[in-house]
C-alpha cells in the first residue's frame, strides 16, 4: 500500500511539474508570435509607404517627360522657321544691288525686304536702327528722319527707328528718298509711299 501511494504522489509531482513546464513555455511562444505580428506589422506599413513614394515619382517622371516633349517640339518649330527665315533673307540679301548681311533682327530683315521692293536707304543717310527715334523735345518715336546737318540725336542726315516694323521703316525710308516732311500732307504722303512698297497701314497713326 505504501508503495502504491508513494507511486501516485509521484506520478502527481510529475504532472504538476509538467503543468508549471507547459505553463513557463506558452508565454514565451505567445511572445515570440507577438514581436513576428509586430515585425510584419512594420514591415507592411513600409512598403505601404515606398508604394506611395514610387507612385509619387511615376507622376513626377511623366511630368518632366511631358515637359521635354513640348521643350522638344518647341526647338524643331523654331528650327523649321529660322530655316525658312534664312532661305528668305538668303533671297532678298542682295535685293537693289546691296549686299546685306544675313540676319534674321528685325531692322536688317525688313531694310531687306525694302530694299527688295525698291526702297533704299539714301547715301547720304546714316541709319540708327535700333534707335531712339527722338523728336526736338527728346520725345521717343517709331521712326525719325532727320535730313539736317544737326539733329535730335547729333550729326545727321538719319534715319532712327525704335520700332522696327515694315510698315515704320517703309515710312521713314519714303521720308529719306523723296523728301516728304514731317507736316500731316508730308506724314500721309509717306504713308502712302510705304503703301505702295508693300507695307500695311493698319498700324498706322495717320490714317
Amino acid at each position: 500500500m505504501r508503495i502504491r501511494f508513494l507511486a501516485a504522489l509521484s506520478l502527481i509531482v510529475a504532472v504538476a511539474a509538467l503543468g508549471i513546464a507547459v505553463g513557463d513555455f506558452a508565454p514565451s511562444f505567445g511572445g515570440n508570435h507577438d514581436a513576428a505580428a509586430s515585425d510584419n506589422s512594420a514591415l507592411a506599413t513600409k512598403l505601404e509607404r515606398t508604394s506611395l513614394e514610387l507612385s509619387d515619382l511615376r507622376r513626377e517622371l511623366r511630368r518632366i517627360r511631358d515637359s521635354l516633349e513640348s521643350k522638344t517640339d518647341r526647338i524643331h518649330h523654331l528650327s523649321r522657321r529660322l530655316h525658312h527665315n534664312s532661305r528668305v533673307l538668303d533671297r532678298i540679301r542682295t535685293a537693289a544691288g546691296q549686299h546685306l548681311p544675313l540676319t534674321d533682327d528685325a531692322c536688317s530683315v525688313n531694310l531687306a525686304l525694302a530694299a527688295a521692293r525698291g526702297l533704299t536707304l539714301p547715301a547720304d543717310f546714316e541709319l540708327h536702327c535700333p534707335g531712339p527715334g527722338f523728336d526736338w523735345n527728346g520725345t521717343s518715336h517709331w521712326g525719325i528722319t532727320c535730313p539736317y546737318h544737326h539733329c535730335p540725336e547729333g550729326a545727321g542726315a538719319y534715319v532712327s527707328i525704335s520700332n522696327p516694323t515694315y510698315y515704320v521703316v517703309a515710312h521713314e525710308l519714303c521720308h529719306a528718298v523723296f523728301g516728304y516732311s514731317g507736316s500731316p500732307q508730308g506724314e500721309r504722303r509717306a504713308d502712302a509711299c510705304a503703301a505702295k512698297h508693300g507695307a500695311s497701314l493698319d498700324s498706322s497713326p495717320y490714317n
